[in-house]
This record gives structure tokens, C-alpha cells and sequence, in this order.
């Protein structure tokens, strides 16, 4: 083990608990600790690309090693606002989803040397419902596999989850009869703490 992996000697992943928020030193480790041809994925509400760049840009730079993948929801960049804003990250190329509303979007840095193929299949924006933007990603450098990628932005209200559970429900379908390798991050914007007490939240964990 390198000098580089030295911290990492006494730190026990097996009592990682995945479902707890990471501080940004256990989260250096683990970065660090990933084997060739692992994706690493970072996950951010960013609550506005436009406003809040140089705070992303700052945080960034708080880690030793970057993540291959950067999701992104709640970018507000929409057809009704930030229509041109262009993020710029060195080493990496941004695509998004736009909302069709003032609020919602969803988007994705990707590191330069992997393969990307837009799954324009299963991608889709609709009006105050929700937005998802889906990728094929892979290294072939690396001659690593294929895995599919989804970033999702539901938009809030009760009476629409129905809508996002019949797409999920549909895109999960696809994914399993391609045996695809699969992550889904992003902002559902359901309250799972009332899984037992709305039919509607209930339909939708069931189907997941």
C-alpha cells in the first residue's frame, strides 16, 4: 500500500454505514481507496447551479481526488431561466436536462476520459412533474463495463407521485430486461416517514 493509501490502513469498511451523510475526510478516503475502474459518484441539491458555482467550486476543491460523476438536481437551469448558463469544470463536460418551469433541472458532470452514450430512450422533462437524464457510462481505457447512470428531479406535490411512479416503474423495466448495472440519484421529493399512511408514497417505495 502506497503512501497515498496510508490513512486508509485502519479504517474498517465494513462498518461503513451507507445510509448516514459522509464528512468530507471520510469521503477523501474513500475516493482514494477505489479500485481501477471503479465510478465514484457524488450526489448534490445544489438549490441553483447559476447561484451557487463558486460554492460548488469551492467545495470541489476540498477533495484530494475528484469523483467521475457529479449529479446534480434542483439546477435551475430551465427553459424559463439560466436558459444559457454553461457550467465550466476543467477535466470534465456537462450535460443537463432543462425544466419547462422556473424551477427543477437536472445535470451531470462527467469526467472527460470516460465513454458516454445519452440515453435519450429513457431521459425526459415534463412540465411540473419532473426531470430525469439518463447515461450509459464506461471506461475503455480500462475496459471497464457499461453501467447506466440516472439523475432524477421530482418536482413537489402529493397528487403527482402517481406520474413518476408509473415512469420508474417503466425505466426500471427496461433496465433489467438489458441486465444493466444501474445507480438512480436525485430529489424525489416524497416523504418516506409516510410510506404507511398515503397510498400514493406506498405505490411508489413498492415499486422501487
Amino acid at each position: 500500500m502506497n503512501s497515498a493509501f496510508s490513512e486508509i490502513e485502519e479504517f474498517d469498511f465494513a462498518e461503513l454505514d451507507l445510509a448516514r451523510y459522509r464528512t468530507i475526510e471520510e469521503s477523501n478516503i474513500t475516493l482514494k481507496s477505489r479500485c481501477n475502474g471503479e465510478l465514484s459518484i457524488l450526489y448534490i441539491n445544489i438549490v441553483s447551479l447559476p447561484s451557487n458555482m463558486d460554492i460548488f467550486h469551492n467545495f470541489l476543491s476540498n477533495f484530494e481526488t475528484k469523483p467521475d460523476l457529479i449529479c446534480l438536481s434542483e439546477t435551475k437551469i430551465t427553459v424559463k431561466c439560466n436558459a444559457e448558463f454553461h457550467p465550466y469544470l476543467e477535466n470534465y463536460t456537462f450535460y443537463n436536462i432543462k425544466s419547462k418551469t422556473h424551477f427543477g433541472g437536472v445535470g451531470i458532470f462527467i469526467r472527460d476520459e470516460l465513454t458516454v452514450t445519452k440515453r435519450d430512450d429513457l431521459n425526459r422533462s415534463e412540465l411540473g412533474l419532473y426531470e430525469t437524464l439518463w447515461f450509459d457510462v464506461s471506461n475503455v481505457e480500462q475496459n471497464t463495463s457499461k453501467t447506466t447512470i440516472g439523475i432524477v428531479y421530482r418536482h413537489p406535490g402529493q397528487a403527482t407521485i402517481p406520474h413518476m411512479t408509473s415512469y420508474m416503474e417503466t425505466v426500471i423495466n427496461q433496465l433489467t430486461r438489458e441486465k444493466a448495472n444501474y445507480f438512480i440519484l436525485g430529489d424525489y421529493n416524497i416523504n418516506l416517514l409516510r410510506t404507511h399512511e398515503i397510498h400514493n408514497i406506498s405505490e411508489f417505495v413498492n415499486t422501487l
